[in-house]
């Protein structure tokens, strides 16, 4: 079980980044794929991925949320 969970959370990153690729600033894929890349431990990805998101945030309060998740994680 734990072996095909490490498979979905692959497959999902690899959509994500599939996603970002093709829509640079979507705020929604950026959001899921640091928190993907924060459960696999890769925190530098995660990171990059969070100051992104808070630059493609649709408002203030998510900007602010995306901002204090970036500084939990650094």
């Amino acid at each position: 079980r734990a072996m095909h969970d490490q498979g979905e959370l692959f497959h999902a990153i690899t959509a994500y980044e599939r996603a970002v690729e093709l829509r640079p600033n979507l705020f929604q894929a950026l959001r899921a794929l640091a928190g993907l890349y924060e459960q696999k431990g890769f925190r530098r990805k995660a990171a990059e991925a969070l100051e992104r998101a808070v630059h493609s945030a649709p408002d203030p309060q998510t900007r602010d949320a995306m901002r204090q998740r970036l500084l939990r994680l650094l």
